[in-house]
């Protein structure tokens, strides 16, 4: 029999843009198997976990604050991924979260794996997402945030899963 393609387990993830009063983006540096890259926090949805609960829990985890509060659903994308063998699809909902600038923490990070990835956080201007020759997710990301800086949200959520 010939060996069949591994279904990939599907995630569902809440992520948060989070934009200070400087117009600055706050992400977070992960070592992954794949390589470094700058990601929006956030994370996975627990079984029974509505998704605004989900992501005040990511937000505490991963930069040390449960009172952001979530506004627009701005962007959702579908990303493929493998981690240990095992192949992933990963559905997200990427909420803007204005505030004034903070100094992040890690300290509530619960996962071994992710401890293990972080490498730290930065907060970045639009201009320097777009000279910057990082990694990013979503990857124009530096495109999308002087987007919505210009315009503002968008009036519905925009499919941004073919930009990975």
């Amino acid at each position: 029999m010939a060996n069949l393609p591994q279904r990939r387990a599907i995630r569902h993830a809440v992520r948060a843009l989070i934009v200070d009063e400087h117009d600055h983006v706050l992400l977070i540096h992960l070592n992954m198997p794949r390589g470094p890259v700058w990601l929006t926090p956030g994370g996975g949805i627990n079984d029974g976990e509505e998704r605004f609960a989900a992501l005040r829990r990511e937000l505490l985890e991963e930069v040390g604050r449960d009172d952001l509060k979530p506004g627009p659903h701005l962007w959702s994308r579908r990303i493929h991924y493998e981690i240990n063998g095992v192949p992933w699809e990963q559905h997200e909902q990427i909420y803007l979260v204005r505030t004034e600038r903070f100094e992040p923490s890690a300290a509530l990070m619960p996962s071994e794996s992710e401890r293990d990835w972080f490498v730290g956080f930065r907060w970045w201007s639009q201009a320097e997402l777009a000279a910057s020759d990082e990694r990013f997710g979503p990857r124009d990301l530096a495109v999308r945030l002087l987007d919505l800086l210009r315009d503002g949200p968008p009036a519905a959520p925009i499919d941004i899963s073919l930009i990975g």
